[in-house]
This record gives C-alpha cells, sequence and structure tokens, in this order.
C-alpha cells in the first residue's frame, strides 16, 4: 500500500518535467537580442514614449522588481507569481515613475539576477490583500524615507494578463559591441528598455474581412 506521504508516479514524473522545462527557459536568455526575441514570441514589443507616460502615471498600477526566470515562467507557461508579505512592503505605487525608479534600485524580490534586472508593473486584479500605504510607524520611514513614500504591500498574485510593461535594466556584458561601446562613450554600465504589450486589433481586422466580403458579393 502506498504511504499517504509519497508522491504518484504520475505527478511524480509530471514535476520532473516541469521542472526540467522551467531549468531550459531560466537558461535560455544570454544576450539582449535572446531578451527581445523572447518578449516578442510572448506578446510584448517596445513601449513608446507616449505609453511610457500614461502607464506611469495611472495610480491604479503596481510595480516590482522581480527575478528574471520567474516573469520566463509567467510568460511561457503561465506559472504565477505568489506574492507574500512577510518582510514588509514588496511592492510600490506608480507615483509618475517613482515607484519604477525605487524598485529598479532596491529591489524587492529576492535572488535578482545582475545580468538582467526586471521590473514588472502590473494590475492588483488578483490581489488578495493590499495595504497602499504604510503605517507610520513603519520602520522603513526611518530607514528610508524616500521609498517609504511609494511603498505598498500586497499578497496574491501576478497573472500574465495582468501585467502592463515589464522594464529592464541590461547590463552592457549582455549587449552587442555596438550598443556596449555607446554605453561606453556616454560612461554608463546598464542600457534600460522598457515593453508593453502588442496590440491586435481584431475590430479593424473583422471591418476588413466584411469590407471584402461585401465587394466580393456587389461584383457577382
Amino acid at each position: 500500500m502506498q504511504s499517504s506521504m509519497e508522491m504518484p508516479l504520475s505527478q511524480e514524473v509530471n514535476l520532473q518535467q516541469q521542472i526540467s522545462q522551467e531549468n531550459h527557459i531560466q537558461k535560455n536568455i544570454e544576450n539582449f537580442q535572446e531578451l527581445k526575441n523572447f518578449l516578442d514570441k510572448n506578446g510584448f514589443r517596445s513601449a513608446t514614449q507616449e505609453e511610457l507616460f500614461t502607464i506611469t502615471n495611472n495610480y491604479t498600477l503596481l510595480c516590482r522588481s522581480h527575478h528574471f526566470s520567474d516573469i520566463q515562467l509567467l510568460l511561457e507557461i503561465g506559472r504565477p507569481i505568489k506574492l507574500q508579505s512577510f518582510d514588509g512592503a514588496n511592492m510600490c505605487r506608480m507615483s509618475r515613475g517613482q515607484g519604477i525608479r525605487i524598485a529598479m534600485e532596491e529591489g524587492f524580490a529576492k535572488d535578482v539576477r545582475s545580468g538582467i534586472k526586471t521590473v514588472i508593473v502590473f494590475e492588483k486584479s488578483h490581489l488578495s490583500s493590499l495595504q497602499e500605504t504604510l503605517k507610520k510607524d513603519d520602520s522603513l520611514w526611518l530607514t528610508k524615507p524616500k521609498t517609504a513614500q511609494v511603498s505598498a504591500i500586497g499578497e496574491g498574485s501576478i497573472f500574465p494578463e495582468d501585467i502592463r510593461l515589464l522594464v529592464f535594466r541590461i547590463h552592457k556584458n549582455l549587449l552587442n559591441k555596438s550598443l556596449r561601446d555607446d554605453l561606453d562613450d556616454e560612461g554608463k554600465t546598464f542600457l534600460f528598455r522598457s515593453f508593453t504589450k502588442k496590440v491586435v486589433h481584431y475590430i479593424e481586422h473583422t471591418t476588413i474581412i466584411l469590407l471584402i466580403h461585401i465587394s466580393t458579393i456587389s461584383l457577382i
């Protein structure tokens, strides 16, 4: 008889397959071009200045830095990011872009890679709890008041459909020679790039198909 503590063989095989798939995904990004290809494949494109302005001024959104491998798994296989608040503040309000800057500098996620650092901007649809401002007795007001001004505490999950923007800080060692030279000329070590979701114009596409259909009928 199988012990109640033992995992069924089918579940164990599925778990091993998932771990193998996750390890492959995590090791798949080695330079900036691969990053762009990965994002393009998963429905993201470079954000325009107008889009950045709109998103960073949307007070309903939140942001936090996160381990890039978790972002990969979120986009590739839809594994949601789980958020817990054991250590207090774990995300930022947008605050006209100040939240993104703080999240990039401070980092609420453990084990963030030095090569690619990611800030994810997301909707709060799947948060089970949210404290949007820190209490006055929170120690962060004493140690890092600027961080405390935009920090929040939340629990729940981030799903792929919650993502509004991905901001990357990419070390120059992951860039091609041309981009590295540009950064060296400017005395910089990191390249910053932002990506948002591609928009599929279903209504326009349907309208075009309808017009073609009407034109075909009129020619008969």
